[in-house]
């Protein structure tokens, strides 16, 4: 048996059917043929009928199809030529045909056919409702405010420019069934605490957008001051700082940093002040830190950078990696110039940002120590003391450094 795909095409088309001559011709019609051309009065036989060609209806359109069947009434080494994009459904009848009469394939192709065209109307119906749930959200929203509208993820991006001329984006998602349903929300560049007070919410989309507004506008102090601290000390971490960000970690001195954490919900208070580095050093700056911050306090109304400056008891911020060509630099775990192993302290981290040296031996020590570090064969992983980035250190010296 054969199938084959022609160039017919879905048309509709009338004509006289051959059962309008006389009665001689039906004599020689079997039951079977009669039976076909009653239920499908567009297909005309030919060759005794070895080969039918016509129409099947499906509804309001009629699929052009050609049957041949050189051992009629056997449906052995039938063939069929259909439109190309309805010959995908008629191959999974193969199997069948060869043990069926021709009324009964044509009467799966029939339902094959119906199947085929309810599921188009279906999906034109989904179109239609989806098309019509962007309309909603169009009505409820400003042109201008939309930079993208996603029809198969039924996602909307809108923009907001704050009061310092700032682009912020947020992108949401909804169902068909919106605004009865809740929308969610697939992509916002906010601290994590704002957006999970705007996750919480059952806003329409509209009302969300306006909470997404206000939300900007009152972190826009906590992004000043961001920017403050970036330009005015050497940030290490974030190595990429983004609007979501609520600390910045400053680079002090090469066994020291601090890091200055802000509660977004709160910007009214003073930030979070700790310190990282060497341990006797941290110690000594801390006390330091929060004796002065008992004597003269925290000011709301100087900058975060103007109290720093106070606290630290310094008049500027390092600004600049130190270099090979300055004095023997000091290993942060054990705050020594000295050589240790052979070798004096070096860097290990590849945080280009990240000021750290250590000697070989401290910092396999360090690790050593950690519950959470790891060791594979001949070398030992762990974050970085100073800035936390995973980095590798020789259990042996004589062991290259991994990079």
């Amino acid at each position: 048996m054969v199938f084959g795909s022609g160039s017919f095409a879905v048309v509709s088309t009338l004509y006289s059917h051959p059962l309008a001559v006389g009665p001689a011709i039906m004599e020689s019609i079997d039951t079977q043929a009669l039976n076909i051309l009653n239920e499908y009065p567009l297909l005309v036989p030919y060759s005794n009928f070895k080969k039918w060609e016509g129409f099947v209806q499906v509804k309001d359109m009629d699929v052009q199809i050609e049957i041949t069947t050189p051992l009629y009434p056997s449906l052995k080494d039938v063939s069929i030529k259909c439109s190309p994009d309805v010959y995908p459904l008629l191959i999974s009848l193969k199997n069948q045909a060869e043990d069926s009469s021709l009324l009964n394939l044509l009467r799966s192709i029939s339902h094959a056919l119906k199947s085929k065209s309810l599921l188009a109307m279906e999906s034109l119906e989904l179109d239609k409702q989806k098309l019509q749930t962007f309309i909603i959200v169009l009505k409820e929203l400003e042109a201008s405010n939309v930079v993208n509208l996603n029809h198969d993820a039924m996602t909307v991006t809108l923009r907001y420019e704050d009061s310092s001329g700032e682009f912020h984006e947020l992108t949401v998602q909804f169902d068909d069934d919106y605004p009865k349903t809740t929308v969610v929300i697939k992509k916002i560049d906010l601290p994590t605490e704002t957006a999970a007070a705007l996750e919480g919410s059952t806003a329409t989309i509209k009302q969300l957008y306006e909470s997404f507004k206000d939300s900007v506008e009152d972190l826009i102090p906590l992004w000043e001051t961001a920017k403050e601290l970036e330009k005015e000390c050497w940030v290490i971490d974030p190595e990429v700082p983004q609007r979501k960000d609520t600390y910045r970690r400053i680079f002090l001195t090469t066994d020291l940093s601090v890091s200055i954490s802000f509660n977004s919900l709160r910007m009214n208070e003073m930030p979070e002040i700790k310190f990282f580095g060497c341990v006797s050093v941290v110690e000594q700056k801390s006390s330091e830190f929060m004796s002065r911050l008992d004597s003269i306090g925290w000011n709301m109304e100087l900058s975060v950078v103007s109290n720093l400056k106070m606290l630290l008891a310094i008049n500027e911020f390092p600004r600049k990696c130190l270099n090979s060509t300055q004095d023997p630099l000091e290993c942060i775990i054990c705050a020594s110039s000295g050589v240790e192993d052979g070798t004096p302290a070096q860097k290990w981290c590849n945080n280009d940002k990240c000021p750290s040296v250590y000697h070989r031996s401290c910092l396999y020590r360090w690790f050593d120590s950690l519950q959470g570090a790891k060791q594979y064969w001949d070398y030992i992983c762990g974050p970085c003391p100073y800035c936390k980035v995973k980095i590798w250190c020789p259990v042996k010296e004589d062991v290259s450094a991994k990079r």
